[in-house]
């Protein structure tokens, strides 16, 4: 129509647009479900596998679902992911408290394993399927040690996070993942 940017449209094209914008209220009720699968890896078995990992900079998780085909096809797909900032409290108590700075890493990624675990949760909830498999990944051995350790008395911070660790999933569910090969580094 040659107008300019800031020239009025005509009316029979706003009456136009209008019409057709108003069809657009009904589409909050679409709901298009998420394909997390291949055609041939749809009737398969899926695994949840959970990442977790820290930094002095931040924590976080990433959670992947492997699809396994009926012909050994294997198919995988993100599936969420989360990061947080290292709380300052955490951050200045390491700093001033020098003696303890080896403890702030530990804690840290036990906190981003705690995340992990309420991760798993919550997908296992929402998803809508069982999965044939959950594997928890850390690349903190010291977490997973604290993790299958059941006789030792934690201090509360320790104890707390490992509580609703052991809530949320099984201790067996865990596994070592070298630090280069955790894609949950990229979220920390």
């Amino acid at each position: 129509m040659g107008l300019d940017w800031d020239t009025r449209s005509p009316k029979e094209i706003e009456e136009a647009f209008e019409a057709w914008r108003s069809t657009l209220e009904g589409l909050e009720s679409l709901v298009i479900p998420r394909w997390f699968a291949t055609p041939s890896t749809t009737n398969g078995k899926p695994e949840l596998h959970v990442f977790s990992d820290a930094s002095l900079e931040g924590y976080g998780v990433t959670a992947y679902i492997r699809w396994i085909g009926e012909n050994g096809e294997v198919h995988v797909s993100n599936l969420f992911s989360r990061a947080h900032v290292v709380p300052i409290d955490m951050l200045k108590k390491a700093l001033k408290d020098q003696e303890n700075h080896h403890n702030s890493m530990p804690r840290l990624e036990l906190t981003a394993a705690c995340l992990a675990a309420k991760v798993r949760d919550m997908i296992v909830r929402e998803i809508g399927f069982p999965f044939h498999r959950i594997v928890m990944w850390s690349d903190s051995e010291c977490v997973l040690k604290w993790i299958n350790d059941m006789d030792t008395r934690f201090p509360t911070f320790i104890k707390n996070r490992l509580t609703k660790i052991h809530e949320l999933t099984k201790a067996v569910d865990w596994r070592y993942v070298p630090t280069d090969l955790n894609p949950a580094d990229d979220c920390s």
